[in-house]
Parts: structure tokens; C-alpha cells; sequence
């Protein structure tokens, strides 16, 4: 059975794709700050403490991700990152800073988070596949 990783999977988006992959026959991990029941595993991300820089939030996740595939270290058919979107609220409204540098951490420190546990996990077949654009 497959193995995927979609950070972002307790989203609306992260929700179908958790669900696509699991009907598929795949075995999922989400990462998220609220748990997928649909997903095979959760790493359930602190509101609080994905508030602290990045070097800290993504040696975190990638310490959680690795405990939750133990020997499956190496083993991911894919890395999805589904997380993000606009949070900017009103123009207007007097938070609009703070929720567009929080909505900015979010996306940009996803993408390179879920970067790296894609470089941590896949199997070796995937990295090959995408530096030389052949198949698996």
C-alpha cells in the first residue's frame, strides 16, 4: 500500500485529497492543526507554537512526521502541501498586517517545511523521478 503525506489535510482541500487518496487505497498521513478521521495518522501542529520561527516549527514537524512513519522512513509515494490561503480578512479592518504576515507564515512556511519532509521521506524512486523526469 502507498503512503502519502498531505500537510494541510485537516482543511477543506486537505480534506478531499486525504479522502481521494484513502478511497484510492493509500495510506495517509495528515498534518494539520485539527486531526482528519479519515487519515491513517495525524500530527495535530500547536496553534501557539507554529507561531515560533521557522527553523523551530519545521524541526518540530519533521521530528513528529518521523516518529509517526518510523520504519517507513524513505517510504512516501507523495508529499502534498494543501495548507494556506487567504486570511487577509478586510482591507480595511485595523488586523489586516497581522493576518497577512500570519496568512504569509502559513503558506511560505508550509511550502518549505512540507519541501523538506519531501526530501527527508520519498522514496529514493520519487527524487529520481523528479530530477531526471522519468517514472518510478
Amino acid at each position: 500500500m502507498s503512503h502519502a503525506l498531505v500537510y494541510g489535510g485537516g482543511g477543506a482541500l486537505g480534506r478531499a485529497i486525504v479522502g481521494h487518496l484513502r478511497k484510492s487505497n493509500w495510506k495517509v498521513t495528515s498534518v494539520d492543526f485539527t486531526s482528519n478521521n479519515e487519515a491513517t495518522n495525524n500530527v495535530v501542529l500547536d496553534m501557539n507554537a507554529s507561531a515560533a520561527s521557522l527553523e523551530t516549527t519545521g524541526r518540530d514537524v519533521e521530528a513528529r512526521v518521523a516518529k509517526v512513519l518510523g520504519s517507513e522512513s524513505g517510504k512516501l509515494g507523495v508529499v502534498v502541501n494543501a495548507a494556506g490561503g487567504w486570511a487577509g480578512g478586510n482591507l480595511a479592518d485595523d488586523a489586516l498586517y497581522s493576518n497577512v504576515s500570519l496568512m504569509i507564515s502559513q503558506s511560505v512556511n508550509s511550502s518549505v517545511i512540507s519541501a523538506r519532509l519531501a526530501s527527508q521521506h520519498l522514496k529514493e524512486c520519487v527524487r529520481e523521478t523528479f530530477r531526471s523526469f522519468g517514472t518510478c
